[in-house]
């Protein structure tokens, strides 16, 4: 009871995406997804999935990784990785990827969950992945769901730490020039 009330608090203010191509597994586990999240969109096949999720950058990403009609789940997830590396993603299999490296994806960011599963090991990773998302620590927060990578993060540090030396330099310039004016 204690994992419910802490997956609802964690994920009432966040929004999915649940991408699969099986009705009855839609219809299996929506209402479940509905009971806890803000905003639960859902797409029919992996190029739908993608259009939706280009105009509303959601903050997880569920899928099947198998065929879908007009796009895949595996090329969905590497064409929303191209646009936001740290897109957090939940893939739900038949197959166990979980010792398979597949390099567009990482260990911070995405979660993998085996069918045939317990509501039990959903509320796990559901909670693990909004945790992520609330995270208060690394990089998560300063990503622009809208724009920016990782990479942009790490470049904008780097010119921060530039600019800093830069007004440090200057500093001691003027201190210089300070000093000369005053003798």
């Amino acid at each position: 009871m204690k994992k419910i009330y802490k997956l609802h608090k964690l994920a009432k203010d966040i929004s999915i995406i649940y991408v699969e191509f099986n009705k009855k597994s839609r219809d299996e586990i929506l209402p479940f997804f509905k009971n806890f999240f803000a905003i639960v969109d859902v797409a029919t096949n992996g190029e739908n999935g993608l259009e939706l999720y280009k105009k509303n950058r959601y903050d997880i990403v569920i899928t099947v990784p198998n065929e879908m009609p007009k796009l895949n789940g595996i090329d969905m997830i590497k064409k929303i990785k191209e646009i936001n590396q740290i897109q957090l993603i939940l893939i739900i299999s038949e197959y166990d990827f979980s010792d398979f490296s597949i390099s567009f994806l990482s260990p911070k960011t995405d979660r993998f969950l085996l069918k045939p599963f317990s509501a039990q090991d959903l509320i796990l990773v559901l909670e693990e992945l909004c945790e992520v998302f609330h995270t208060k620590e690394g990089d998560l927060n300063l990503v622009d769901k809208k724009n920016l990578t990782i990479d942009d993060v790490n470049e904008l540090k780097k010119d921060i730490l530039d600019l800093k030396n830069d007004i440090k330099t200057l500093h001691n310039k003027i201190d210089k020039i300070g000093k000369i004016l005053l003798i």
